[in-house]
């Protein structure tokens, strides 16, 4: 055996103490880094929430403009009825006549007539000039033809004497045809027995419009 004297033995709370105070350490250690990284981190997300909620309005506070919408009133419009066309009588000299498309047309050539008596007499003194043959007096203003319709079932009363074809002491009125009538102002028909000759006759035209109904030869006193 060894007489070297033994080492003294170190006690066992003592490294219970040891480990303890190492533990606690740590543990402050720890703490006080956690204290201290959290600031710029809670600092960024307040700044970040701040800006979104200031900048973003939601939809229900957006303001809303109210549109009108105007429908027109269309009123429906009348068409415009036309003007009845006026009757006249007309005192003419006929020029002419002629037949198109199976309708019936003549030339007039539009007169003033002062019949036979103190009428013409005061015509002539006032215009001057000859009365016609049969009395009356003819005032021609106007050197302008119209071109009129004449109806196929026309009144057309023209002078026939009624002796031989030629003026004499007694006359009558007949009723001529009216396709007949144009065709012998267009020459190419004859005056029915010679009696009349409508061409150089003052007639009385009864006018609507442009159309002709009636045809009636002056009749000059007896």
């Amino acid at each position: 055996m060894s007489d070297a004297p033994l080492g003294r033995k170190t006690p066992t709370w003592m490294f219970v103490a040891i480990f303890v105070a190492v533990a606690i350490l740590a543990a402050l250690v720890g703490w006080l880094i956690g204290n201290m990284r959290p600031a710029t981190v809670v600092v960024t997300t307040t700044t970040t929430s701040t800006v979104e909620t200031s900048a973003t309005l939601p939809p229900e506070t957006s303001p809303t403009v109210p549109v009108t919408i105007t429908t027109p009133t269309v009123v429906p419009t009348t068409p415009p009825i036309p003007a009845k066309a006026k009757t006249t009588k007309e005192w003419a000299f006929l020029t002419g006549g002629y037949i198109s498309g199976g309708k019936l047309f003549i030339k007039a050539d539009y007169i003033y007539l002062y019949e036979a008596g103190a009428a013409a007499n005061h015509a002539q003194a006032k215009y001057g000039g000859s009365l016609r043959d049969d009395g009356s007096y003819s005032r021609n203003t106007s050197s302008a033809i119209k071109t009129l319709t004449l109806k196929p079932t026309a009144n057309v009363q023209l002078i026939e004497w009624a002796e031989t074809g030629t003026a004499g002491s007694s006359w009558k009125y007949g009723k001529a045809d009216p396709y007949v009538f144009v065709s012998v102002l267009a020459g190419t028909a004859s005056s029915p027995s010679g009696v009349w000759s409508p061409a150089d006759k003052a007639v009385l035209l009864t006018v609507t419009g442009n159309t002709v109904s009636a045809v009636s030869q002056y009749q000059p006193p007896q």
